[in-house]
């Protein structure tokens, strides 16, 4: 697992889950949308539970004309995610009052 940046809190511990039928957005062109946190080097790919999630989520982060791919084999795709020094955020919300984007590390077992 790659290591943590001195600006990240841990909340709990990455967990490992099967997203084998979970969302993710792609940009039109096929790309993923990915996110960088400030303060923060690494790239993440956020994946989401439901449709709902995803939605609310894209709206805040203002990903327009997106695309929506849902993820056949869970293992397979976190293990191409993580080849490519990215990292895998599960269902990313914006705590208003905090300031905060808050989430779930999945990792692979």
């Amino acid at each position: 697992m790659e290591s943590r940046h001195p600006t990240e809190k841990l909340l709990s511990e990455p967990k490992t889950i099967d997203i084998t039928g979970y969302l993710t957005p792609f940009k039109q062109n096929g790309q993923p949308h990915l996110i960088q946190m400030p303060g923060n080097p690494h790239f993440w790919l956020a994946v989401f539970s439901t449709l709902d999630k995803l939605e609310e989520s894209c709206a805040e982060l203002g990903f327009k004309g997106y695309r929506i791919k849902q993820v056949d084999d869970g293992r397979d795709f976190i293990e191409s995610v993580m080849e490519g020094g990215v990292r895998i955020m599960l269902n990313p919300y914006r705590v208003v009052s905090e300031n905060k984007t808050r989430w779930t590390e999945i990792i692979l077992e």
